[in-house]
């Protein structure tokens, strides 16, 4: 349980030390009927695009031919190497004495059973 919560922290400081760069995320839909993807875009159209970060891009494009939704995104994440080391370093030194002391434990049961007699 202990080795469960040292993974799942370890993983949490690594995931944290991403740094998202760029985020670029792009939608073309379109219904049956080109009337109500027009309304669509209308609504689509409303969204403020200069309140979000600039380093957001979302795009949304109807296609008044044909019903489909089709979507692309793209992630741009920073990770550095020396978080991902220093990270991956704590959980190696961590995971050690709890198997290691496992272990001693079990060699010294199993050591007492199979001594041979002097």
């Amino acid at each position: 349980m202990k080795l469960l919560r040292q993974s799942i922290v370890a993983l949490f400081r690594i995931v944290c030390s991403l740094e998202l760069r760029q985020v670029s995320l792009e939608i073309v839909y379109g219904t049956e009927d080109p009337a109500t993807t027009g309304m669509l875009h209308g609504l689509s159209s409303a969204i403020p695009t200069n309140l979000m970060p600039s380093n957001l891009r979302f795009e949304v494009s109807p296609n008044f031919e044909e019903e489909t939704i089709r979507s692309s995104m793209n992630l741009q994440i920073r990770l550095w190497f020396y978080k991902l080391l220093w990270n991956t370093i704590l959980l190696l030194w961590a995971i050690p004495k709890i198997e290691t002391i496992k272990l001693l434990i079990d060699l010294k049961k199993k050591r007492g059973v199979y001594a041979k007699p002097s």
